[in-house]
This record gives structure tokens, sequence and C-alpha cells, in this order.
């Protein structure tokens, strides 16, 4: 399968964390100069099966905008499922995200996307999201720190993200013999 072709170093996250809740954003913007977010929608922020925000995930992002970031949403899942999402944050919350449905991650549409209609550098720019194959392998060629969180639900993750999932753990496997500290940090985030 493709992850036995895959090169580990370009599937190396800056961070880990147990979910999107638990990342110090306060910190990545006034120690690390952090200024945008490239956040993934599925099993990031919500479960496959959850069509909307909810309170809590919307008073957060109201508080990383009034900390002065500014936040992106790239899914690879189709528009209607990221433009609801999106929409209903944006109106029911009175937030105003941009987002970016089919995002061809680990391509780099996405990312050029936001460094185009930003002034920020790669440097300033975070991405975060579940998957080494396509959220952490996209960022991290294009220069981008990223940082990898538990998926929220794997029951509900669709067919493709499956096969996702089977060359992680070939990707992880190879990663524990050659980086063995940031497979132990990986491993402690995702445990059950």
């Amino acid at each position: 399968m493709l992850g036995y072709f895959l090169k580990v170093k370009n599937l190396l996250p800056y961070s880990c964390y147990k979910s999107f809740y638990d990342i110090p954003f306060d910190a990545f913007y006034e120690k690390l100069n952090k200024r945008a977010l490239i956040i993934d929608l599925d099993n990031t922020l919500i479960p496959y099966d959850m069509p909307v925000a909810n309170n809590e995930l919307a008073d957060t992002f109201k508080k990383l905008i009034d900390k002065g970031y500014k936040i992106y949403i790239a899914s690879n899942n189709h528009t209607t499922r990221v433009k609801i999402f999106v929409e209903d944050l944006n109106k029911r919350f009175g937030i105003n995200l941009k987002y970016m449905a089919n995002s061809c991650k680990p391509f780099p549409k996405c990312f050029k996307w936001v460094l185009k209609d930003t002034s920020f550098s790669k440097k300033e720019l975070l991405c975060i999201g579940d998957q080494l194959i396509t959220d952490v392998l996209g960022s991290t060629k294009m220069g981008i720190d990223t940082i990898l969180v538990k998926p929220i639900k794997k029951k509900t993750e669709k067919w493709y993200t499956k096969i996702n999932r089977h060359n992680e753990k070939i990707v992880l496997k190879k990663m524990h013999k050659k980086y063995p500290s940031i497979y132990k940090e990986i491993m402690t985030n995702h445990e059950d």
C-alpha cells in the first residue's frame, strides 16, 4: 500500500494533542507567532455524523478570533458538507470563517489558497488535523507546522478515510523505528 512508499520524515507532526480543545493556542500565538489556522473539519472538529458546530466549538472559535487568529476550514469532504457547517457557524454565532471543500490534501491547493489570502508567511501558519496522510503530509511538504489530534469518532469515517488509516498504520510502524519519541507522543495522545 501507499504507506510503504511514503517518507516518514514528511509525516512528522510538530506536536500532538488528544483533541482540538487541548491545544494551547495562546502559547502558539504568543511564543511561536502563529497567526492563521488551517483546520480540518471531519474528525478534527466534529465527527462525520454531526452536521454543525456545538456551542463549545463556536465559543472556542470566537476566542481564537478575538486573540487575533485568522481561521480557515480546509476539508477534503464535498462542498455541501463543509458549506453547511461553516455557514451555520457564521450565521448562528456571528463568526466569519472562510473554507475550502474538496481541498485535495495532501496536495498544496488549500495551503496555497491560505497563503494567497493572507499576508502571513508559512512560519505563521499552523495546520490542525487528524490524519497523517492528508493533513500532516500536505502541510509538512509545504513547510507549515502541523498539530495532529486524535480522531473524534472513527466508526463513522468514509471508506477512503479507512484506507488512509490502514496506510497510517504502516507509516507508524516505520516511525516507531526511526522516530521513537514522536511515535510515542502520537500513541500517547491517541490511546482510547
